[in-house]
């Protein structure tokens, strides 16, 4: 049977991210809500006043109370890693940002590609058996994101908090055997620079301090151009890249080139350790395992989605492509625009 939806049960959609949820209603140009995919619980009985010792604080409650709570992180790298703690914040959705009852709207839901089976079946299984939704359908959200743009080629890139991933589609086909994914991410962006910051004496080391470098990353980190020349230019007078970031306890941070260097592990992941090459090479692999009559296709339509970094598409400057000459067109393509992707969908039902 198909199960028809209208303005009063739309379609819900719920963009499972490693560092953020977005939920929202189908039809609609953004999210209701955003929420952190971060659960806190009190450290110690009776610290909070009024709370129970068994209750959690969801997203940004949790981030705000971070020093008195334990922060615990539903997903790693896409991957869910505490079924519970997910449900816990699927259903503080539900209640406190769209307050409705899931059993009476359809769900869309998202997860990165090549994820393991059982996680998809997993969020079925919650979804229909604690929240009792009438439908389920579950997508990569690459893929929503292309076909809401109005598309159906591009190679779409989204680097996410806990993965990135490119992902070719040519006339509403993805090409399984040319994704590519990697757990090189903003976590890892984020890691990368608690480690710079620890040179000019900072140490940052708790789930609270990680809370920090994560949003010193999001405010005054950027992507260089030319990250050479930067570097060089960074050394000469410091006091053009120098910013300061004052810390809840009232001290101030200072960060002056690292504000680059951060960023730039996505592009030489050597810088950290890690043995593979830059997402820009990635991007020229990825084209290449495609067939030859379909790559001006993927050159011509590239779609990126990233963290809160400045300068977001130079990163994909074609100069900055290894040894490759030629000519992109990169498009800034904004995540919130999936919530359109249902719009004139039908939920089908079999009995």
């Amino acid at each position: 049977m198909v199960l028809k939806f209208g303005p009063d049960n739309p379609p819900i959609v719920i963009d499972n991210g490693t560092g953020l949820l977005k939920v929202g209603y189908s039809g609609e140009m953004e999210p209701r809500a955003v929420v952190p995919m971060i659960l806190g619980r009190p450290k110690h009985m009776k610290v909070i006043a009024d709370r129970n010792s068994d209750e959690c604080f969801v997203g940004d409650i949790a981030g705000g109370k971070r020093g008195a709570l334990t922060l615990s992180y539903p997903m790693m790298n896409g991957i869910v890693q505490n079924w519970d703690d997910l449900e816990t914040i699927w259903q503080h959705v539900f209640t406190n940002e769209l307050r409705v009852l899931p059993e009476n709207h359809p769900m869309l839901l998202t997860e990165t590609p090549l994820n393991p089976k059982v996680n998809r079946e997993k969020m079925a299984e919650i979804m229909f058996e604690q929240f009792h939704a009438p439908a389920v359908y579950i997508s990569i959200q690459a893929i929503l994101s292309l076909y809401a743009s109005g598309r159906t080629t591009g190679l779409v890139l989204d680097c996410g908090e806990g993965a990135t991933h490119l992902v070719p589609v040519f006339d509403a086909y993805v090409i399984p055997t040319a994704i590519h994914r990697r757990n090189l991410a903003g976590r890892e962006v984020t890691n990368y620079l608690k480690h710079l910051l620890t040179e000019r004496g900072y140490k940052l080391i708790t789930t609270c301090e990680h809370e920090i470098a994560r949003d010193v990353k999001e405010n005054l980190c950027y992507v260089a151009m030319d990250y050479g020349k930067e570097l060089q230019f960074s050394q000469g007078d410091k006091r053009l890249y120098e910013m300061t970031y004052r810390l809840p306890d009232g001290q101030l941070l200072n960060i002056g080139s690292e504000r680059f260097r951060a960023p730039e592990l996505m592009f030489d992941p050597k810088l950290a350790g890690y043995e593979m090459n830059g997402i820009h090479t990635a991007t020229n692999e990825t084209i290449l395992a495609c067939g030859m009559d379909v790559r001006k296709s993927f050159w011509s339509n590239i779609f990126g989605s990233t963290e809160n970094h400045r300068n977001d598409c130079s990163w994909f400057h074609f100069t900055r492509i290894a040894n490759f000459q030629q000519s992109c067109s990169v498009v800034n393509n904004n995540w919130r625009i999936i919530w359109t992707e249902l719009k004139y969908h039908d939920f089908r039902l079999t009995e």
